[in-house]
């Protein structure tokens, strides 16, 4: 496949995993302000009404026609004050209004004399104050009478509609002093409700009843929603403030729906964007705005956002939809994320309930909305969304760490995460579960991986509080859930969180609904259950999402000591494995590579979980570090892994071996690292197939975790597109890991001695206990008629020491006796000695050695060329692991 051709399928695959994913509407998400309301007291007076035609700039000053105690207006509310920016006549009425982000900004409005002769007059006022208006239009000098939806760019150009002919047509007007440009004329009063873009294009709904673009002042036409069976059903399309968007109310060959149509290399490109099957929105308010703002040129990605009022799940809001767009070789795609819903009719918003609500323009440069409503006490007011802020960017906003979701709007918290421990600056995560009768992890389990997250490095998790660390909050809840497998995987695990969701307490609460939504909005769902589809799998996730399984039951857990259910260990780290699933983690990094040499994590199957070859270094972590890149075909054995000098890890091609993950790599078992380019399958281990050649990436993960799932595709229950299958760990795989005999390997550097030699460690023999030959640590190429012993550990390490590196910790060394390194006689001083020590069996069994355990050795001696406390000669270490 192309690389064009694999973009493309990629983004039409997004396309359509967004449109399943808008079935659900993320409720919170814009801090709503009711900014000024009939009764507020203004520069002139005390507000007694307000007209449903609001609209905002880019600074966030609110235009807005009304009524104060005086007389009718036309209003900015700015810095917290409403001030009357048209002068007092009893005699006339200001109606429509439209602000723009000149400096001052100039606001537009329709005023007419209600007594006498009625005269209408189109302006654009200083939102100063000062009154020096410029006069557009007026009757009947340009038109018989003016309509009162007005729109106004940054340049001052002023759109509007009038009569015309004698009051038989209706005419398009702009411009930006008198006289106006008049630009189309309508047959009879169509409901003609124009925006204009600061690229002078006026977009319209025509007699047609199509959405069309008019060019000021050329008066060149546009199509917008014309052809194809298209019936526009909204009378108040938006356009972008740099025109490349325009979005209205319509339906084509189907049910309503919002539509955009964007400017594309070959024209406009015409896209559903919501209604219409998944989102479940009913209906949507035709006589209201579809508000659009856009950044970003089409071809090279634009991120649009839509907001309109319509119906959805039975409720009535003011949405908005965000959704990107990208053209490639003329085509272009649509992605939209969930439709987030700003407000709905019965919300309290200032201490009053919205009865109704009208939206006259588009959000401004900042996605922040300008709105009315009208209240169930009957008064009226201007209110201001603005999209939430989430300061430690981990998918939870500031309003909810602060006061909780409220997710119904009716002034009550559903969801007290404050309560929950949840702060504003540093990140946290949300987990309930769920599990089967003899599944429940315990807390010290589920401690662990707390405090695994706990340590993520700030410099990666980027708190802005500068602490280290995510904070992992765990409801381990209830773990009654009948013993049955999951023979159908998540079709089982959502029936089951169709009615375990949620604790007993919650689920019996008169206010249920609304807490269950609300907490949906901020825990991921996990279920320790049995065993999914058949199969030892020990587990299954969405990938990214919110739902994930950990299934440790399968009876081949349980065999040579296994557990089934799982021990502690194999819980935790597979409960993290899965987890990070959820949080957009793959099995490779930054692929699904699996077993990478280079990759340390749980998400890697050779770090899951703790096994014989790696229980010395085993710990929940995802990882930290990306080690150097390993391209099979020519590898660096010089280069190595670039890991941790402490560390040896498992490595191919078959027969498995541990290799260090720090200095040099013999990568072809040749005896010698070099740095010739060699060709291995170094990740043809245990299950994984032999695939050569592949190039092997690291990744550190910490920075990459996605921990908002409410706008991925698997949000909705009952949707899992990409979550990761049959393809985890299982039990055979497991057992294979502590069934593999590995060969030994040298890890750690030595201390080069007193005359300049490395020593030099060798390890022969057999690592079984009951082959024929016991294994044998051999050390030259160190000072002869010295001193020396071979201490050993379970555990490696890596701390200074003596000059040196000490590469074996833990609370007991135990030696083996050499005693002197012989080599030449005295006085002459070289390199000649050798130390040698074997690992008996008899000796082992001494020692409560069995097999499975990891052990690690390194030699000491004296080497009086070196001042006290230094004079100590220290070899690189051997590790091994016993077999049986």
């Amino acid at each position: 496949m192309s690389k064009f051709a694999h973009a493309f399928t990629h983004l039409c695959s997004a396309s359509v995993l967004a449109s399943a994913a808008s079935a659900q509407v993320t409720p919170g998400t814009y801090d709503v302000r009711l900014l000024a309301k009939t009764g507020d007291a203004t520069t002139s007076g005390v507000l007694t009404s307000i007209d449903p035609y609001v609209s905002i700039n880019d600074a966030g000053w609110l235009a807005f026609s009304g009524s104060d105690s005086a007389s009718s207006r036309c209003f900015v509310w700015k810095s917290g004050a409403v001030q009357g920016v048209t002068f007092a006549n009893p005699n006339r009425l200001f109606e429509g209004a439209a602000i723009n982000n000149q400096v001052p900004p100039q606001v537009a409005s329709r005023d007419r004399i209600t007594s006498g002769s009625t005269l209408y007059f189109e302006r654009t006022w200083p939102s100063d104050g000062s009154q020096a208006y410029t006069l557009v239009g007026a009757s009947p000098t340009d038109f018989d009478s003016g309509q009162l939806n007005v729109d106004l760019n940054d340049s001052g150009v002023m759109c509007f509609v009038a009569n015309v002919n004698g009051g038989t047509s209706t005419a398009l007007f702009a411009g930006a002093a008198q006289p106006p440009k008049q630009l189309r004329v309508y047959a009879g009063f169509p409901p003609l409700r124009p925006a204009i873009s600061n690229t002078n294009v006026i977009v319209i709904r025509d007699g047609n009843g199509d959405i069309s673009g008019v060019q000021y002042p050329s008066g060149a036409a546009l199509a917008y929603s014309a052809g194809g069976g298209f019936i526009v059903t909204g009378r108040k399309p938006g356009i972008s403030s740099d025109g490349r968007a325009v979005a209205f109310v319509g339906a084509q060959g189907g049910p309503e729906g919002i539509f955009v149509s964007l400017q594309a290399s070959a024209g406009q490109s015409l896209h559903r964007i919501a209604g219409g099957g998944a989102d479940t929105f009913t209906d949507f308010l035709d006589l209201e705005r579809v508000g659009v703002v856009s950044t970003g040129d089409t071809l090279s990605g634009q991120i649009f956002t839509v907001a309109f009022l319509g119906t959805q799940a039975g409720e009535t809001g003011l949405y908005t939809v965000e959704s990107t767009a990208l053209e490639i070789a003329g085509v272009v795609t649509v992605t939209s994320k969930v439709p987030r819903r700003v407000v709905k009719l019965g919300s309290s918003v200032g201490g009053k309930t919205i009865a109704s609500l009208g939206l006259h323009d588009s959000p401004n440069a900042g996605g922040v909305i300008g709105f009315f409503a009208s209240f169930s006490d009957g008064s009226q007011g201007v209110l201001r969304a603005s999209p939430e802020v989430d300061t430690d960017g981990d998918g939870l906003f500031d309003s909810w760490e602060l006061q909780g979701i409220d997710f119904d709007d009716n002034g009550v918290v559903d969801l007290d995460l404050p309560a929950l421990k949840a702060k504003k600056d540093h990140k946290d995560l949300f987990v309930e579960i769920d599990a089967m009768l003899g599944r429940q992890p315990t807390a010290a389990t589920l401690d662990q991986v707390v405090a695994a997250f706990a340590t993520a490095p700030n410099a990666a998790v980027k708190n802005p509080d500068g602490v280290d660390g995510v904070s992992l909050h765990y409801q381990n809840d209830e773990g009654d859930i009948a013993l049955a497998p999951f023979q159908n995987s998540f079709q089982e695990f959502d029936a089951l969180k169709a009615v375990k969701f949620g604790t007993p307490a919650e689920r019996a609460s008169p206010n249920w609904s609304a807490i269950r939504e609300a907490k949906r909005m901020a825990f991921r769902y996990c279920i320790f259950a049995d065993q999914h589809s058949g199969g030892s799998s020990s587990g299954r996730g969405e990938l990214p999402g919110n739902d994930f399984m950990v299934t440790l039951g399968h009876p081949s857990w349980g065999a040579n000591g296994g557990t089934i259910g799982g021990t502690p260990d194999q819980q935790a780290g597979t409960f993290m494995h899965e987890l990070g699933h959820t949080l957009g983690l793959l099995h490779g990094g930054s692929d699904s590579i699996h077993r990478k040499p280079n990759f340390r994590s749980v998400m890697n199957y050779t770090w899951q979980n703790p096994w014989p070859y790696n229980q010395a270094f085993w710990q929940l972590d995802y990882s930290r570090a990306a080690f150097q890149t390993l391209g099979e075909s020519a590898l660096n054995e010089l280069t190595g892994i670039g890991g941790d000098p402490a560390v040896v890890v498992l490595a191919g091609p078959k027969p498995e071996r541990l290799v260090p993950e720090a200095g040099p790599v013999d990568w072809d078992a040749d005896g010698t690292a070099n740095g010739a380019a060699v060709a291995a399958d170094v990740n043809f281990v245990l299950d994984n197939p032999a695939q050569p050649a592949e190039q092997l990436v690291s990744r550190e993960e910490w920075s990459t975790l996605v921990y908002d799932f409410r706008e991925g595709s698997d949000f909705a229950d009952g949707v899992h597109l990409t979550d990761t299958g049959l393809i985890e760990l299982t039990a055979a795989d497991s057992l294979a890991a502590f069934a593999v005999c590995l060969t030994p390997t040298v890890y750690c550097s030595a201390k080069v001695n007193s005359l300049g030699c490395t020593p030099r460690v060798t390890i022969t023999g057999s690592t079984s206990l009951s082959g024929p030959d016991d294994l044998v640590i051999t050390v030259d190429q160190v000072l002869n008629r010295r001193r020396g012993v071979i201490l050993w550990s379970r555990k490696s390490g890596l701390q200074p020491f003596g000059g040196g590196t000490l590469c074996i910790v833990g609370a007991q060394l135990r030696a083996l006796p050499i005693g002197s390194s012989g080599g030449s006689a005295l006085p002459t001083v070289d390199c000649s000695g050798v130390y040698s020590a074997a690992f008996t069996h008899a000796y082992l069994a001494a020692q409560g050695v069995v097999a499975g355990d990891m052990l690690f050795a390194q030699c000491w001696s004296r080497d009086p060329g070196f001042a006290e406390p230094d004079n100590i000669g220290l070899s690189a270490a051997a590790a091994f692991l016993v077999c049986p």
